[in-house]
């Protein structure tokens, strides 16, 4: 059950990717991402140490905004909270230094976008409904929950909904072509997303 409550929670931090995308993610996005991650380990622990979220900081009950992305609301918090972590990790996603290695990204959004974007594909890939299965499944959530009926709805209640039926828009639209990428990197998100999943545990 607990792990249940984790995978629709983080469905709800994923659910704002409503629109489709022009460009497939690509091996190399792929890359990117997991070896800028890499890079960014020892900053998300010295803030660790001092006791701040990082922004790898997963967010089960951020659904007040029916389900900000995750590394997209995160690096908009150490913007506006500790803008000096947030020039640090600016400066290590986009390090020049590391083009030997991998593309770097140009700012920290780049790849905070990325890395929803890549978490959202690897939970449709994991659902193996239909495209039509799915917005039959969201006509079915929004017939049956009205918005007189959400208006009468304690405030958790309604965003929980309402995050549900973002986040199956969402799902519908995640090309063939994301999930094959994120199948082929399915091993390396998950172990990702999982530390951070065990990171907000302890931290309870």
């Amino acid at each position: 059950m607990h792990n249940l409550r984790i995978f629709l929670c983080t469905f709800l931090l994923l659910s704002s990717f409503t629109l489709a995308y022009a460009d497939a993610l690509s091996e190399q996005d792929a890359e990117n991402w997991l070896q800028a991650r890499t890079d960014l380990l020892p900053l998300a622990e010295e803030m660790k140490e001092n006791g701040l979220d990082s922004f790898f900081k997963f967010r089960p009950l951020n659904i007040v905004d029916k389900g900000a992305p995750s590394y997209v609301k995160n690096l908009e918090e150490l913007k506006a909270d500790h803008p000096d972590y947030y020039a640090r990790m600016n400066d290590i996603v986009a390090a020049f230094e590391n083009k030997e290695e991998y593309m770097p990204f140009s700012n920290a959004e780049e790849w905070a976008k990325l890395g929803d974007r890549l978490m959202l594909a690897l939970y449709a890939s994991n659902d193996h409904r239909s495209t039509a299965a799915l917005i039959e499944q969201r006509q079915e959530f929004e017939n049956k929950f009205s918005p007189t009926m959400l208006g009468m709805m304690p405030k958790e209640s309604k965003v929980q909904i309402e995050g549900v039926i973002e986040m199956l828009k969402s799902m519908e639209n995640v090309s063939e072509k994301d999930r094959q990428i994120a199948k082929q990197y399915k091993t390396q998100l998950v172990f990702s997303l999982d530390n951070d999943v065990k990171e907000a545990q302890d931290r309870e």
